[in-house]
């Protein structure tokens, strides 16, 4: 598993489950499809726009 500060190995059952459920929420709160489209869109618009 990649970390922002390296890597990290996490074998504890307790702390396997802690982080499978963390990405759990984290893949339910992920924009897919068009509307990351549309969303990736806005942004590069609003990044053309501040210079």
């Amino acid at each position: 598993m990649s970390v922002l500060t390296g890597n990290a190995t996490i074998i504890d059952p307790h702390d396997v489950s802690e982080y499978l459920a963390m990405f759990a929420r984290l893949e339910r709160l992920a924009v897919r499809g068009e509307i990351l489209k549309d969303l990736l869109d806005q942004i590069a618009r609003d990044h053309r726009n501040l210079g």
